[in-house]
């Protein structure tokens, strides 16, 4: 199985490094891709059958950033709403229990945020793909770290009930992987003459690996709750896309929480140290 999963990671990550890389309408066109794909795995999970209810799942997503690009953010948010309740009242018939449309609710309301976090992220204040490198490098971390950890250490189970194979240690190996790769990042841009912190060097790099130790945790929120609704769904992945990894809700279950929160910092510092070119 790790090697199924280190193949398809071989296959699927220089196209995404391009896209992000170059931007534009290729960025654009990944990022409607992950929508698209993610709205249909949730109608999916939803058990809805019906043909309507499918595509209008996959169109309000896959939209999202095409809304929040060429009509702006504040619209974004609005089709966001109209998305959730739209979701959530095609699926009534297919999810009976509230907690259940809860937790879909929530999925849905976070994938749209992180689609509009991404594009504004790329395009907007932050202007440039290092915010963008930044996540999926931490995120990434997160993963190995709290793979490796966990399979290599065990110990108390962090949520037995929802995630049986997700352990502290985990946990604990994914934040220090995920501080690691914030430092390994800053030194990069620093040594590649992109960023240039001067007198603020110590003061960000320090920020950034904070950051970074506190993504892996946040990260693992959307992982749970992904997990979650899968288990009262009776699922085991969200999807059969990716082998050896399941669906790309099952990839980017981690984005749902940690790039909206990466947004709202990079919001309220007015792109701040996260202008990077």
């Amino acid at each position: 199985m790790l090697g199924l999963r280190i193949l398809s990671s071989v296959i699927i990550i220089p196209p995404v490094i391009a896209a992000i890389w170059y931007g534009g309408y290729s960025y654009m066109a990944l990022i409607v891709l992950v929508g698209g794909t993610m709205g249909w795995e949730l109608a999916r999970l939803a058990t809805a059958r019906d043909d309507l209810v499918v595509a209008l799942s996959v169109f309000c997503m896959a939209s999202t950033p095409v809304v929040v690009e060429f009509i702006g953010v504040i619209h974004g948010f609005i089709w966001i709403m109209i998305g959730v309740i739209g979701f959530v009242v095609l699926t009534r018939s297919h999810v009976q229990s509230a907690s259940e449309r809860i937790g879909f609710a929530l999925i849905c309301a976070l994938g749209h945020l992180a689609l509009l976090s991404l594009v504004w992220l790329r395009f907007g204040d932050a202007r440039g793909a290092g915010v963008i490198f930044y996540v999926v490098l931490v995120i990434a971390a997160t993963d190995i770290g709290g793979y490796f950890a966990g399979k290599g250490i065990g110990g108390p189970k962090l949520a037995p009930r929802i995630s049986p194979n997700k352990t502290w240690a985990g946990l604990i190996g994914g934040m220090v992987l995920a501080g690691v790769a914030g430092f390994g990042f800053v030194e990069v841009l620093t040594l590649a003459g992109g960023w240039h912190p001067d007198e603020k060097a110590t003061a960000f790099l320090i920020a950034t690996i904070i950051l970074s130790v506190v993504l892996a945790p946040v990260a693992q929120l959307g992982d749970l709750l992904e997990s979650w609704v899968k288990r009262k769904r009776g699922a085991k992945d969200s999807g059969n896309l990716i082998p050896g990894h399941g669906g790309i809700l099952d990839r980017v279950d981690g984005y749902l929480t940690a790039v909206p929160l990466v947004a709202l910092i990079t919001l309220m510092d007015k792109g701040g140290p996260f202008a990077w070119p």
